[in-house]
Parts: structure tokens; sequence; C-alpha cells
């Protein structure tokens, strides 16, 4: 239908209008003109329910009201004309009935709205003024004559609402001024000026002298907040209106990094600045585990300490699950392994009970040890008894002490870590038995694998060298750590160490390896301070620790320390300047005249990838003409290293 179109927009436009519309009055036969669904009122919701009629809903309708504009036809003009009569049009409605307009009330410019049809009636009430006024017509007094008040006029319909009185006039002087002012300075007076009346100019009152006002607002200049590194300044007062300088400020301190967490191979990030400062952390396993982990390392740390062979309570985080807590005791124990070489009685199997909820499945307790039981007798797994712990560790403190002594005398980090270095490969000798014996599926004495082996019997494995180095550069401040993997084809552990805030490996085991040759060296330096790239030729790191990870697996192992940064700084031949370039060997020559001044015959260099060995020779042989003979030459079967023998 297209009238039914017309009358949904219609209708929309009337919602958008309209709102509620007074109620008419009834016609005489009790029908209200336009009251479609009879309730007594005109208003929009007559408009909706004929629209609703017109498009066949089922509703209910004053049928008697349906024909609004009284063509005695209910159609979309009947619709069309109460929109009409509900906008205010000048239009009829039907039935047609008479109002006889009551309440309301009229003002200047607007008349009574009747309380039954809502339609204006009657005349503006010229007498009653609800709108804004103003004053017109006002005169002020003088001096010497009368002024007027103004009359009101209502700014509706623009009549007087009321008319204005005399003024009389002032009798002496109106209106004044003041004239010949001046401002007060810093350092000048000022003046209130003199008061004339601005209608007749006479002079009524003379002014005062105003006291200079001695630099009243202030202002600060060049001054700077201080920085976590660089000083501040509180700057400098200046008089805001004169410009000048009234006193200097200070310096304020740097207020210094703060904030951020060093680790062994990062250095803690400023909260403020947002810049590296510090130094590295220790190289501490234990700063690498999980709450949980740090719970059961401490306990665990505690009871190999002291040897303690009862069973122990294990701490663990609320709402850790069993499998994870198994992980975690092996992770912690490695910790404490790798954190403490001086344990040299630290067994290598443990053994512990988790009791659990049988409904929840939650663990409710934990508890570890490091004993066994065997019929009715208790066994420990440690390696040692306390008796023999005691005698052992006294004997160990005593060489620790002895070559800490001789360590401590010499000026670097650098020089420390060579002479513990140097004095590991003199004075240790590989362990071929132990090593060859658990090759073929034996057990080795458990002191191979320890310091006391390394410094004590002056025999071991990799193991014992690299926690004789670990142990002995701590004690004397420098950072050293373990690392695991494989070397040149087997297991095998090496040190991580931490000079000047570089990140290196050495690998004491493999420059120990002149034992035999003949060479007056107490060990080779190719593996002294490394960088990773070069350490990845012939060796391969364990997997990092990670957290999450399951390591209940025995035979999985793992570091907690690798390196990020590859620093050269103290790598050993360019350290000490034993290295040859393809066009210098000024440097190597040198080193080689102070190592014989010292009394070494037999020296080590490295030389630079771009040449070979022959060039090598050639180069240093030319260095040291008509300085130093040299007997003969020895090549290490990797690298690009060459070993001097002198006459």
């Amino acid at each position: 239908m297209k009238w039914l179109s017309k009358a949904v927009s219609l209708v929309l436009c009337i919602a958008f209008v309209l709102c509620a519309v007074p109620a008419v009055a009834a016609s005489t036969n009790n029908t209200i003109a336009g009251d479609i669904n009879g309730d007594g009122n005109v208003n929009n919701k007559d408009l909706t329910r004929l629209f609703q009629y017109l498009s066949d809903w089922d509703v209910t309708v004053n049928e008697e009201a349906l024909d609004v504009n009284g063509d005695n036809k209910v159609n979309n003009k009947d619709l069309t004309r109460l929109f009409q009569y509900l906008s205010d049009w000048d239009v009829e409605i039907f039935p047609q009935f008479n109002c006889d307009h009551q309440g309301g009330t009229a003002t200047c410019n607007k008349k009574a709205i009747c309380d039954i049809c809502g339609k204006p009636y009657g005349d503006y009430d010229y007498s009653n003024h609800t709108g804004s006024s103003e004053i017109r017509n006002a005169v002020p007094p003088t001096c010497t004559a009368e002024g007027y008040s103004g009359d009101t006029y209502c700014l509706d319909c623009g009549k007087i609402i009321s008319r204005g009185t005399i003024i009389a006039a002032i009798g002496s002087h109106g209106e004044t001024e003041v004239r010949n002012e001046k401002s007060a300075k810093c350092t000048e007076n000022g003046y209130t000026g003199d008061t004339y009346c601005k209608i007749c100019g006479e002079l009524l009152y003379e002014g005062t002298v105003i006291p200079a006002t001695n630099h009243p607002d202030t202002v600060l200049r060049g001054d700077y907040p201080a920085s976590c590194t660089a000083d501040g300044y509180s700057g400098d007062t200046y008089c805001l209106d004169c410009g000048e300088l009234l006193s200097q400020g200070s310096i304020i301190k740097a207020t210094g990094h703060t904030g951020g967490k060093a680790t062994y191979h990062s250095k803690a990030i400023c909260s403020v600045c947002g810049e590296e400062y510090g130094s590295f952390a220790d190289i501490s396993a234990f700063d690498q585990l999980n709450e949980n982990q740090k719970g059961i390392y401490n306990v665990f740390n505690r009871a190999i300490g002291a040897l303690e062979m009862e069973w122990f309570d294990v701490p663990f985080v609320e709402g850790t699950e069993k499998n994870t807590m198994e992980s975690d005791i092996r992770v912690a124990l490695h910790a404490v392994a790798y954190d403490h070489p001086e344990y040299f009685w630290m067994p290598k199997t443990y053994s512990y009970q988790i009791s659990t909820d049988k409904y929840t499945k939650l663990m409710t307790a934990v508890e570890a040890g490091f004993t066994f039981y065997s019929g009715n007798s208790e066994r420990g797994f440690y390696n040692v008894t306390a008796d023999e712990k005691q005698a052992m560790q006294a004997e160990l403190d005593a060489k620790i002490e002895e070559i800490l002594t001789q360590a401590r005398r010499l000026d670097s980090d650098f020089e420390k870590e060579r002479f513990i270095h140097d004095y590991l490969c003199e004075n240790i000798t590989y362990d071929d038995e132990s090593s060859n014996l658990v090759n073929s599926g034996g057990t080795a004495d458990f002191k191979t694998y320890t310091v006391y082996g390394a410094l004590i019997e002056g025999t071991c494995v990799c193991e014992g060298y690299s926690r004789a180095m670990q142990l002995l550069l701590n004690r004397l401040g420098i950072k050293c750590g373990l690392v695991t993997g494989i070397g040149q084809g087997g297991p095998h552990m090496w040190n991580i160490i931490n000079i000047d805030d570089g990140l290196y490996y050495t690998d004491v085991t493999f420059n120990d390896s002149v034992e035999g040759s003949g060479l007056d060296l107490p060990g080779l330096h190719t593996y002294f301070n490394i960088t990773k790239d070069k350490l990845e030729k012939d060796h391969s790191l364990d997997d990092m620790y990670a957290e999450g990870v399951n390591y209940l697996d025995p035979n999985i192992d793992f570091n907690f320390f690798k390196t990020y940064n590859d620093d050269t700084e103290y790598y050993y031949f360019t350290k000490v300047g034993a290295y040859v370039y393809a066009d210098n060997a000024r440097d190597a020559a040198q080193y080689a005249l102070d190592e014989y001044s010292k009394g070494h015959k037999t020296i080590e260099i490295e030389y630079d990838q771009s040449i070979n060995s022959e060039t090598a020779k050639y180069l240093l042989a030319n260095a040291l003409r008509g300085k130093l003979s040299i007997s003969r030459y020895a090549e290490p079967q990797f690298g690009n290293y060459l070993i001097i023998v002198f006459k």
C-alpha cells in the first residue's frame, strides 16, 4: 500500500517532533475529537493508534472518532489531519465542538493557554511583564546639575514598566581622576598621583610618595635538574622588575643510577634514565632459580655443608605439582654443586619422598636426605665421614691459602687469573686412569672430580681442574663459574670468567697438555679467555637451564651460564702482546724478549689467520734478528699457534 509507507514516514516525523498534547474537550455526544484510543486525551498515542488501525493491526479504537477530517471516510487523510492538528496547524478535526477556554495566564508578549484544549486565547496583558528589562534615558548628576535615574523598559514588549526619578546635583564635585601618578621601582620612589575633578578639572587632593619596592618579584634562571650521572644547578635569582642578579644558586649533586637488577651477563638498567650501570652480578646458579627451587637449594646447601644424615623437610611453593617438584629438586641440587666447588664431599645421589592428599592429589609434605638403608644399617651418600672431612678440609684450606698468598701479590685481576691458571697446569696431572675407567663403565675415585683431588693429590679430570679454578678465583674476588658440554668429542667441563665486566671462557684442562713434550711451559694458553666463537670450534655447550623444563631425566645435563658478550680485551695472546699480525711482529718479539729475561726459554704466540705458519716464523725471526736466536719451533695440532724454543 502506498499510503502505508507514507504513514510510516509521517509517524517517524511525528515521533521526532512531538511530545504530549493536552487533552481536548468532549463534544456534545461525549466523543472527544481525535481521541482514537478512547483514553480521554488527544495526543501522540492517538496518532500511533490511528496508524496501527490503518495498517490492519488488531487494535481497539473509538470508531466515532476515526473520521478526523469529516469526509465520512477513514483513510490516510485522517492520519494527516490529526498530525496537523497535533502540530498546531490551523485545521479542524471532527466531531467538531466548541471550547469555552479557561485557565492560563496572559503576559505582555504571550496570550493565555487554555487548560482544556491547549490553544492560546484572549489578549496580551501589558501589566504582566515577566521577561528582562533595561534602564533607558539615565543621566548622571554633575557637580552642579541634576541627573535622572532613567525609565525601566520591558525588553519583551518595549513598553515602560516604571518611570525614573530626579537625582539631585552632587553639590560639590562628582567623578574624579588621578593624574601624575608614578609606580615605585626597585630602587626608586613612586607617587600616588593628584586627584582632580573630572568634570570641572579642579585639583582636589595632592598625592603621597610611594617608597621603593626593593625587588618585590623575582625569577629563577639557569636552573637545571641533576641527572643520574651529571650535577644540576639550583639557578640564579634575578629581580623580575629591574633584572638585577640578587643571588647565585648552588650545585645539585648527581642522583646516581637506581633500579634494575644486574645479572651475570648484563648490568642493571637504571629505572630513571634507562642506561646500563654498575657491574655484572655474581656468577651464581642460585640467582637463575625460581622461588620454589631457591627454597630447596637453601635446605640442601645447609644439609650438605653440615654433612647432615637425618632426613629433612623440603619447602615448596603452594600449588607446585609433584612432577615439577621432582624436577626442581634435581635442578636445585645441580645449582648447589655449581656454586660450591669447596664441597669436595658433596654426594651425587640423594633420596626424597613426596606425600600427597589422596583426594586432591596435591602435595602435603616433601622430605629429602643423603642416606640410604641397607638391612638395618643407615649409610650416607657422602663421600667421606665427618672426621675424614675435617682432616681433609684442614689440609685443603692450608693449600688454598698458600696459593692465594702468592696470587694476592700481583697487581691486576688478569695477572692473578694467569697465575692461578699456570699454577694448576704446572701442579696437576690429568687423571687418564680414572677417565679410561669411567669410559669403560667403571667407577672412579670421587676425589678426581673435586678441588681436593686437584690441589692436594695433584691429579684429577676436567671437573677437578674447573672446580679448583672456580674456587681460587672466587676467593680472589674474580667471578668464575662452571660450564659443561662436549669438548673435542667427549663430555667436558670448563670455566666462565668475568674480568672487568667482560665474560670469557677458559679451559684449564685442555691447556694442560705439555706434560712429556719437553717444552719449558707450565701449560698452553690457547683456551685462555677465549670468545664463544673461538670456543665453539671444538666445544659445544649443553643447553641453557630454562624454567618450566622437566629435568627428571638424570641424563639430561644443562648449564646455568653461557656468554652473552664476545669480549676480547683480556684474550690471552692479544692482552700480553704474543700475536703476530700480517705485517707486524714487533709486539710479539718484545713479548718474547720480556719472557726470556724472566728465564723462560719457551714462549707461545698466535699468528693472524690471514698468514700461514711459515710467514709468521719469518716475521718473528726478522723482528728478533740480533737479539735472540731461535732453536726450534713446535706447532700444536690445532689452531694458528707456534711454540718457540730459544737457544
